[in-house]
């Protein structure tokens, strides 16, 4: 018998994504923010749709330090962009990178939606020394191993940075 299939999401694979016509495009938190402010706050980049904006209140620039604060406090139901390095041609291995913090972050705020759980646990230690990127592979191997249904992410090529959103 397949180990596998007693997993009910593995198997499911990332989808890409593919802005709608007529749909503003997505920005960053750093981008609202400013260097300037970004820096000051020593917040973390995630991307925001149309309607992370409409529910933003831009007097509370702080919900914009950190993911997990702005699904808090701004957008509990908040779609979640997964930002991935391109695959340039020099790399031996062709598959894309993704930044563990960013994927870290999106899995534990999953597995929190899906608790409904306020505790977190990292994947790593901050005293651990992790790599700053991680395959798509590993990345599958995570949300396989928490149960988490790979078909909530979707995955698009920009050329600032790669996303995919959950």
């Amino acid at each position: 018998m397949n180990s596998k299939s007693n997993k009910p999401h593995n198997g499911t694979k990332f989808r890409f994504y593919k802005p709608k016509e007529g749909t503003p495009p997505l920005t960053t938190s750093s981008f609202i923010l400013g260097p300037e402010k970004h820096e000051e706050l020593n917040a973390t980049l995630f991307y925001l749709d149309s309607t992370d904006i409409q529910k933003f209140n831009a007097d509370n620039m702080e919900d914009l330090t950190c993911l997990d604060r702005f699904v808090e406090n701004v957008n509990p139901d908040k779609k979640f962009y997964l930002r991935h390095l391109p695959v340039l041609r020099s790399m031996t291995n062709k598959e894309p990178r993704f930044f563990l913090k960013e994927v870290d972050e999106i899995v534990l705020l999953l597995l929190r939606r899906s608790s409904n759980s306020k505790e977190v646990i990292s994947a790593y230690s901050p005293d651990e020394i992790v790599p700053e990127t991680i395959s798509l592979t590993e990345v599958e191997k995570m949300f396989d191993d928490c149960f988490l249904d790979k078909r909530m992410v979707m995955e698009s090529l920009r050329t600032e940075y790669c996303f995919a959103v959950l």
